[in-house]
């Protein structure tokens, strides 16, 4: 009992300080920075965004699913707009989530969408080699027929340069290919995002806190 007390007299003299109310202050903002200045740093370096184009071989119309996916925000910094702890920070989130990393831009001179896979990619290394061009990404979707009809999408670059195509677009391109395969199964497309979606609800418990 008198550690408890002791304790408490101890608690209760530190709260009156001025160093507690301070923590208490400057803690939240270090961590917000903490999260908030890799992201401004990362997106306010001045650079253009990559010109992108698609080259649907599908047959598919694929083109506009491309282009949205393209023309999405960056979710991470979507996420942190909603967890800004200020008016201001919001605004710079919105700012930043207003910028596309990504700009679609029409086909160059070689490249249509009747051509065959073949000679798309032979055009194309030797596009990307050039020093003069109008792209610096392209998107080449076809449908590969084996093991069986699934989407396959090439991911043409002229050089390592900005955010990867396949880190940004990965999951928009597994739904797209999600949806293709339930269209061959005979599946409703929502049935089929529904269930891609879906999450079981897990819950860790103590029997402390099961009991609470």
């Amino acid at each position: 009992m008198k550690t408890l007390l002791i304790a408490r007299r101890e608690y209760l003299a530190f709260v009156k300080t001025v160093g507690f109310w301070l923590s208490l202050l400057v803690l939240p903002v270090l961590m917000a920075g903490s999260v908030f200045i890799p992201i401004l740093m990362s997106r306010s370096g001045g650079e253009e965004a990559s010109r992108v184009a698609i080259l649907d071989l599908s047959g598919e119309n694929l083109t506009p699913s491309l282009q949205a996916l393209l023309d999405r925000p960056d979710p991470a910094v979507a996420a942190l707009h909603e967890a800004a702890p200020s008016v201001s920070a919001r605004q710079a989130l919105r700012q930043m989530a207003s910028r596309r990393d990504y700009q679609a831009v029409p086909l160059p001179e070689g490249l249509t969408p009747d051509m065959t896979l073949a000679a798309a990619e032979a055009r194309l290394s030797q596009l990307m080699q050039a020093e003069k061009r109008s792209v610096d990404q392209v998107i080449v979707a076809y449908v590969e027929k084996t093991p069986e009809p699934h989407f396959a999408f090439h991911l043409w670059s002229s050089q390592t340069k900005g955010k990867s195509l396949a880190d940004n677009l990965s999951g928009g391109l597994h739904a797209l290919q999600s949806a293709y395969l339930a269209k061959q199964k005979g599946v409703d497309p929502q049935v089929a995002t529904a269930l891609r979606e879906a999450r079981a609800e897990i819950s860790s418990l103590t029997p402390a806190i099961a009991a609470a």
